[in-house]
C-alpha cells in the first residue's frame, strides 16, 4: 500500500502540481495587487470582489498555459 501511495505522489509532482500552482500564482498575485494597491477593503459579498476574482481566474489561466503547453509537448502530461 505504501509503495502505491509513493508512486502516485511521485507521478503527480510533474503535471498537476506545476499547473495547479501556476494557476494559483496568477490568481493570488492579482488579488494581492488589488488588495494592497487599489481597493484594500473589499467585502466578499460585493459584486466588485467577485468581478475582480473572475479577472484573477482569467489571469491564472493565462499564467498556467505556457507550463501546461510545455508539459504536453515534453510528454509529461497527456494532451486532450
Amino acid at each position: 500500500m505504501t509503495g502505491m501511495v509513493r508512486r502516485a505522489a511521485a507521478a503527480s509532482r510533474g503535471g498537476p502540481f506545476t499547473i495547479c500552482y501556476a494557476t494559483k500564482f496568477g490568481l493570488f498575485a492579482w488579488m494581492a495587487l488589488i488588495h494592497f494597491f487599489l481597493v484594500p477593503r473589499l467585502e466578499m459579498s460585493s459584486p466588485i470582489y467577485w468581478f475582480i476574482m473572475q479577472i484573477g481566474m482569467i489571469l491564472g489561466f493565462i499564467v498556467s498555459y505556457p507550463p501546461n503547453w510545455y508539459l504536453v509537448l515534453s510528454g509529461v502530461k497527456p494532451g486532450m
